[in-house]
């Protein structure tokens, strides 16, 4: 190959390396679970929460995947019709995260989320701390797990060797970075535009309205939620507003958090 046609690959390589976005897998991560990750019932309302999709983990369909889809089964037991008005997520700090539909809202909140625990020397690592999560789901069975990133991972590997006796001119390499740029760029937008299109098709448009003996499923998105403590279900009877939370402090303990065994992921004394 031509030295300005092996310029030109690197140059898209290392175009397409730096935009950073996401698009959505030919093959999705799967697994195969046994068990729902927590549950909690208080006499009208049962909610099980099934799983969370995180960056990178078991069951994610996306790249660079800067948010958190939770699975959900909710029924109602009671006797009279009810309304699920929203799902919330409280992080470790007390942070209570709600659903959004979309790629950039998603992304730009769990960036907020991640300098927000920086400033208490907490380092969060999205799709880190996944280990209890999937003891407690798959429980001994076989787990069916894509890695993302190998591939990208190693291309960039491989330009890191390239010598100075091996880079073209500034114009040479212009004439042909300009138009592989713009190029990129389209397809960095399109493939952006794709994923805030799946996120919207799976998240479940609220309210919920349950019939008495009603059972559905729920999946909403979140920004990243380091080490969450529960999960709240608000929803509506005939007597007003009313509370369910699952407790996730035991099972999603160390979720995004580069260093699952630091001393301590709370926050600091007076900090809030």
């Amino acid at each position: 190959m031509p030295r300005r046609n092996s310029l030109a690959a690197l140059g898209l390589g290392l175009l397409l390396t730096g935009c950073a976005g996401s698009h959505v897998l030919d093959e999705p991560a799967d697994i195969e679970l046994n068990h729902p990750l927590a549950v909690a019932d208080d006499g009208r309302v049962t909610a099980m929460l099934e799983w969370v999709v995180v960056k990178d983990g078991p069951g994610t369909w996306a790249s660079n995947a800067f948010w958190d889809e939770y699975q959900l089964q909710l029924g109602n037991t009671s006797e009279s019709d009810l309304t699920i008005v929203q799902v919330q997520v409280v992080d470790s700090l007390g942070t209570t995260h709600v659903p959004a539909a979309d790629r950039d809202t998603l992304l730009y909140a769990s960036k907020l989320t991640e300098k927000r625990y920086a400033a208490q020397s907490l380092d969060v690592q999205p799709g880190a701390g996944t280990f209890g999560m999937v003891a407690a789901g798959v429980a001994g069975g076989a787990v069916a797990f894509t890695a993302m990133g190998a591939t990208l991972v190693s291309s960039a590997a491989g330009t890191a060797g390239v010598s100075g006796a091996a880079v073209a001119p500034m114009t040479t390499f212009l004439a042909y970075s300009v138009p592989l740029l713009v190029v990129g760029g389209i397809v960095h937008a399109e493939n952006n535009a794709e994923v805030s299109e799946e996120i919207a098709a799976r998240q479940t448009p609220m309210p919920v309205v349950l019939m008495p003996g009603e059972h559905t499923d729920v999946r909403v998105f979140v920004p990243v939620a380091p080490s969450p403590r529960a999960v709240r279900i608000i929803y509506r009877t005939g007597t007003g507003a009313e509370l369910l939370e699952i407790d996730t402090s035991e099972v999603l303990e160390g979720l995004h958090f580069a260093d699952p065994n630091a001393p301590s992921r709370r926050p600091r004394e007076g900090s809030l």
